[in-house]
């Protein structure tokens, strides 16, 4: 695997499966901590699962993406500065496709998850209930791939993660360096297009 599609393997791994090796982080840091790992026990657990067929895993899956990750959040922030010059419409019918860009493009790379682990290094309050998690992926040769999560606490106590940085690539900025160059040569409306495209 090699360039994006390795990116989208790690991430999607990334979103998946997290084992604690380190603790010693305050209570809301470690209170981050366990919404990653509940998540991605939620996940091995459909993966592995007898009983369900591959497209009831697969809605599983993405229903666990929706409620986990702050796709809202990451499609504006994707779109920097045009998010404003954007009419309503085409907020809304973007932010829809973009989601839909984002599942289609790491839920399927959930299926090629065999059994690595990931150990959580270290976790950072960075201020403004936001964390950074520091992970390792273990993989079977005994390599190691260093992925980070940003997580952030929300209204009523909720986590989402709005960030996965795998060596030291990270998921929103490369997306918002990749969409504003189309927006600025080609505006919002062939970039929605392209989105209708990808998905």
């Amino acid at each position: 695997m090699t360039g994006f599609h390795t990116v989208k393997y790690i991430v999607a791994i990334a979103l998946l499966i997290i084992f604690p090796l380190t603790s010693g982080a305050n209570a809301t840091a470690d209170d981050a901590e366990k919404f990653i790992k509940n998540i991605s026990s939620k996940a091995i657990s459909v993966i592995q699962s007898e009983k369900s067929s591959e497209i009831e895993k697969e809605m599983a899956l993405v229903s666990l993406f929706e409620q986990s990750v702050d796709t809202q959040w990451i499609a504006k922030f994707a779109m920097g500065r045009h998010w404003n010059r954007a009419s309503d419409h085409q907020k809304e019918l973007y932010t829809d496709l973009y989601k839909k860009f984002l599942i289609g493009s790491y839920v399927p790379k959930f299926k090629e998850y065999t059994n690595q682990k990931i150990i959580i290094k270290k976790t950072y309050d960075e201020g403004d209930k936001e964390y950074l998690i520091e992970t390792e992926i273990l993989q079977h040769d005994g390599a190691a791939i260093n992925v980070d999560y940003k997580v952030r606490e929300g209204a009523g106590g909720k986590y989402v993660i709005f960030d996965v940085i795998a060596e030291g690539v990270s998921l929103i900025t490369t997306q918002r360096s990749e969409f504003g160059s189309i927006l600025s040569r080609k505006g919002v409306d062939y970039l929605i297009k392209k989105l209708k495209a990808r998905v």
